[in-house]
């Protein structure tokens, strides 16, 4: 929650803390908004970077199953949902053409 905001230098080459904070803003204007996680220059490049004055008062992930149930479920579960974001799903025939 820092107010920095690094002027070109947090818009251009590295996420400052407000931008980052954007990134994780329930408010409507800032969905889908700065995604990248360190560079903007991706943000500025597809469109999503946010050059608007409205700042969020709260920060949030949405579903965010971590720091519910301890360290071990938290290793657990990233692996877990990672497989299941790769895997190919059962019944699932390759075509041979």
């Amino acid at each position: 929650m820092l107010p920095w905001r690094w002027g070109w230098f947090g818009r251009y080459v590295l996420y400052s803390p407000m931008g980052h904070r954007i990134h994780h803003s329930a408010l409507p204007e800032h969905k889908d908004k700065n995604f990248g996680a360190l560079l903007p220059v991706w943000d500025w490049m597809f469109g999503t970077y946010y050059k608007g004055d409205v700042i969020n008062e709260e920060v949030g992930v949405a579903d965010n199953y971590q720091n519910t149930r301890g360290l071990l479920f938290d290793l657990v579960e990233s692996v877990r949902r990672a497989r299941r974001s790769v895997s190919v799903p059962s019944g699932f025939v390759f075509s041979r053409r």
